[in-house]
């Protein structure tokens, strides 16, 4: 497969092209290219995995709720 190229068994992590550092950019590119090609998640760790590590390497270590007025209905009909 195209995307394991670019994943160090070593390291468990993905880099630009084989034989660099690994970079969260690397990771995030064989995400997003991994849906178009394969419907699904690469395959060197399961979707929830990929996540959480994508998570944690912006400094988020859960999904932060959501609370704007954007994703509120209004009431109609009432006053």
């Amino acid at each position: 497969m195209l995307l394991a190229r670019y994943w160090n068994d070593d390291t468990g992590r993905y880099s630009d092209r084989p034989g660099v550092s690994a970079t969260v950019r690397a990771h995030c590119d064989a995400v997003e290219i991994a849906d178009p090609l394969l419907g699904a998640a690469p395959g060197q760790m399961t979707a929830a995995e990929h996540a959480e590590r994508l998570r944690v390497s912006r400094g988020v270590h859960r999904p932060a709720p959501v609370h704007s007025p954007m994703f509120t209905m209004p009431h109609q009909g009432l006053s």
